[in-house]
């Protein structure tokens, strides 16, 4: 009876150590995966890394041509906002010059005072001889 469970503990024992060993090459392959993972999260973070400052020179790119474009429309808006000024000055001139064509003497007018000058004269100059 001690031998029967003396074998059966050594058998025991032995399911037990084997169950250590697959646990001890299980743990052992969690260990290189662990290792594998942790490459791979550094490889990861460095290529976050330079993903990052590749942005960052893009953003910093992409503001530099919106500052630099924003500039060029304020200067486009300033440009307009004096064509608009001219374009005012413009039309209130031809307005102005327009009136002023439109008092100035015609043609038939010079010509009526032309006429009626050498009425005025002709009759002035009989009025002389006849007395």
């Amino acid at each position: 009876m001690n031998g029967d469970i003396a074998k059966q503990i050594l058998a025991e024992l032995q399911g037990i150590k084997a169950e250590m060993t697959e646990f001890k090459a299980e743990m052992a392959e969690f260990k290189a995966e662990m290792t594998e993972f942790k490459a791979e999260m550094k490889e990861f973070k460095a290529e976050m890394t330079e993903f990052k400052a590749e942005m960052t020179g893009e953003i910093k790119g992409i503001k530099d041509e919106l500052k630099l474009t924003n500039e060029r429309l304020s200067n486009l808006e300033e440009k307009q906002q004096l064509i608009y000024d001219q374009t005012a000055h413009l039309t209130e001139f031809r307005t102005e010059t327009t009136e002023r064509f439109e008092q100035l003497a015609t043609k038939k007018d010079l010509e009526f005072f032309d006429f009626k000058i050498i009425q005025h004269e002709r009759e002035i100059f009989n009025l002389t001889h006849q007395s």
